[in-house]
């Protein structure tokens, strides 16, 4: 309030102003329009009287250096001070409205707000206001859809957006074992990372290292794989939201990993073959002709069926292999392997599969089985009791055993050892051409592959010992090991 507005009516006029009377109580209590002109202070506000007689509440303006324009001190019947802000916000359409806004209370005890603090707010709220921003007026709920694109991309979600993108009819979908994979590594040996923010290890992944670290100490193999499948997933957030999650850190240095010398070579083939005709499991010494004659994964052999064999041009068909599917020629040995049939397939003959399982139906990933789903293969074969290639257990000790994919690994090395084509392996093998853009013009041409096939599976049978004619009979796995 002004000195002006402060001053004693004159005499003449009959009845004094408000403001008159209000100054008039004041100097009463002590307290002169200079004083109130000059500074306002926290001090004189504890000297303020209580309104005149009649009154509810009268109101001082801000005053002094640092007074805020439009800021008033309202003091009522009760004791302290309330902080009022007259002010003017921006509409819309560029004019200004007037209101008013109460920011907070004063007491005698010091407690409540201060004025210092009643003047920063009242000058921030005056900036708010100039631009626009009523804060009486509460802004809308965020929609469900604005909640979620505000949130930090966590671990989890950018896998869930991983899995859309390598899942279902896409470019290059994952292999359902390569799926399981990547689930384990990230669901379970990361688990602990799962829920937090990716931006939280863009910058400091001392926390991640750490974890390596530890991992890498029991099992070196298995931390790179971790680093990988995460750098992986994150890459694709990355790429997809690169404003909300940053680039992945050069993840360090991996773990040196020695090539596995898994693979079978040609003076041991004859032993080989002479373990696996000792077998007394039929599927198992099926399975273990099928993995070295040809090739494949397990992944691609215990899912196998009856459909998948093309009798008339003798190839088999492998849905998927690493995401890829496969037309596989079968040299008449394989093919006279393939076609012979188990105790379990006489058993079973209403189901597909050349490796079928006794224990029926089971529910997949908790659910019950689609209608006419009733069937199903066995889930692992197993060769613990076979002695592993001479190398493998120089190179890994006691490590060292005969699993499906040491077979691949002796397909490998003795289709290289006799001398055939190194494309015609990779192809047989599901193996990717990529790195030359001359494969890009390379059709695979089934006569060729087909005498690929017969020239690797000729030389596997000679260094068995059986002969280069050898092929399976009929009742190879179902008549009796002693009468074979």
């Amino acid at each position: 309030m002004s000195a002006a507005n402060l001053a004693i009516v004159p005499s003449g006029r009959a009845k004094p102003s408000r403001a008159a009377i209000l100054a008039a109580h004041l100097k009463a209590h002590g307290i002169s329009a200079k004083q109130l002109k000059d500074s306002m202070t926290e001090s004189l506000m504890a000297r303020l009287p209580a309104p005149p007689d009649g009154w509810q509440f009268y109101e001082l303006a801000d005053a002094g250096r640092r007074s805020v324009a439009g800021l008033r001190l309202r003091h009522g019947r009760l004791p302290g001070v309330s902080f009022i802000l007259s002010a003017s916000i921006k509409q819309s359409d560029g004019r200004f409205k007037n209101a008013q806004f109460v920011l907070g209370k004063w007491k005698p005890d010091g407690s409540g707000m201060g004025l210092t603090k009643a003047r920063d707010e009242a000058t921030a709220l005056k900036v708010q206001l100039r631009a626009g921003v009523d804060p009486r007026v509460k802004p809308p709920e965020p929609t469900p859809e604005q909640l979620e694109a505000d949130k930090p991309i966590t671990l989890r979600m950018a896998w869930d957006m991983y899995k859309a993108a390598r899942t279902g009819r896409k470019k290059k979908p994952l292999a359902a074992s390569t799926q399981d994979e990547y689930t384990r590594i990230i669901e379970t040996a990361l688990a602990t990372f799962l829920d937090r923010p990716l931006s939280d290890f863009g910058s400091d992944p001392r926390e991640l290292i750490k974890h390596f670290n530890s991992v890498s100490e029991r099992a070196p193999g298995e931390a790179n794989t971790q680093m990988r499948v995460l750098r992986a997933v994150w890459n694709r957030a990355h790429k997809v939201m690169p404003d909300k999650v940053p680039a992945p850190p050069a993840i360090w240095d991996m773990n040196e990993m020695e090539a596995r010398d898994a693979g079978f070579v040609t003076d041991e083939v004859k032993r080989l073959w002479q373990a696996i005709d000792k077998l007394e499991n039929p599927q198992a010494r099926k399975g273990a002709f099928v993995f070295l004659l040809t090739g494949l994964r397990e992944g691609a052999v215990l899912p196998m069926q009856k459909p998948h064999i093309n009798h008339a041009e003798k190839t088999l068909f492998v849905p998927r292999t690493k995401g890829k599917t496969l037309r596989l020629p079968l040299s008449d040995v394989a093919y006279s392997l393939l076609i012979a049939p188990t105790p379990e397939n006489m058993l079973l003959p209403e189901n597909p599969y050349l490796f079928p399982s006794l224990r029926g139906p089971r529910k997949r990933k908790g659910k019950d089985l689609a209608a006419g789903d009733i069937h199903r293969h066995i889930d692992k074969l197993k060769y613990d009791g076979m002695v592993p290639p001479e190398a493998y257990v120089h190179q890994r000790g006691e490590d060292a055993s005969v699993h499906p994919h040491v077979f691949r690994h002796s397909y490998r090395t003795l289709a290289t050892s006799a001398h055939v084509s190194e494309i015609a392996i990779r192809l047989l093998m599901g193996h990717s051409l990529r790195g030359d853009v001359s494969f890009d013009y390379l059709t695979a041409d089934l006569t060729w592959l087909r005498k690929a096939q017969e020239e690797i599976s000729a030389y596997i049978l000679e260094a068995a010992g059986v002969g280069a004619d050898f092929r399976f009979a009929p009742d190879a796995f179902t008549a009796t090991q002693d009468a074979a």
